[in-house]
């Protein structure tokens, strides 16, 4: 009986021992699932940050910071190289970038006011061979116009000058020139050579 009474005594505490440590396992997923940490988060809630490199219609755009799967993120996007993990040394690289960028736009916006300014001051002369009637022996294409402009320190190009077709008479035409801050009338005086 004494035996039988031990055996049950054993039998119990060892159940009430796998309870417990049982327990005490349920207890540390519990603590796993809510600390944090991609694997250690439930499934559902997972998400990792990363900063965009390349512009994504879907997702967003260079430089923002994002809030994806990781298994997006590690499987797609890292691959492709279209993001980077938001550590804070590719915050300050993409800070700086963003400086840097804005610096150069700032610079670009003031060299083409200035280039605007030039141009709406500016009244070009081109001469050509007429008969006697003042009927030219040419045409005045955008080549020749973006030649010229170029010769007078405007850097422009032959898609910016907006001319529909050759001009073929004498006199004093107006062309519009087309910059990415607005579009500038220069006048452009066809004479006689």
């Amino acid at each position: 009986a004494a035996a039988m009474r031990f055996a049950n005594l054993a039998r119990t505490c060892q159940h009430n021992l796998g309870v417990l440590t049982s327990g005490l396992r349920t207890q540390e997923r519990t603590l796993e699932w809510s600390v944090g940490g991609v694997r250690g988060m439930k499934a559902s809630n997972r998400r990792v940050q990363v900063i965009m490199v390349e512009d994504l219609p879907q997702l967003g755009f260079r430089g923002e910071e994002k809030s994806v799967r990781p298994g997006y993120a590690r499987n797609y996007l890292i691959p492709k190289q279209l993001v980077v993990y938001a550590t804070a040394d590719n915050k300050a690289k993409f800070l700086r970038e963003k400086t840097e960028a804005e610096i150069a736009r700032i610079e670009e916006q003031r060299k083409l006011t200035v280039l605007q300014r030039k141009l709406g001051r500016l009244n070009l002369t081109i001469k050509r061979h007429c008969n006697d009637n003042d009927a030219m022996y040419g045409s005045v294409t955008k080549a020749n116009i973006v030649k010229l402009l170029n010769k007078n320190d405007m850097a422009v190009t032959d898609d910016s000058v907006q001319l529909d077709a050759p001009i073929k008479e004498l006199g004093t035409h107006e062309v519009l020139v087309r910059l990415p801050i607005g579009e500038v009338p220069i006048m452009i005086n066809i004479a006689r050579r």
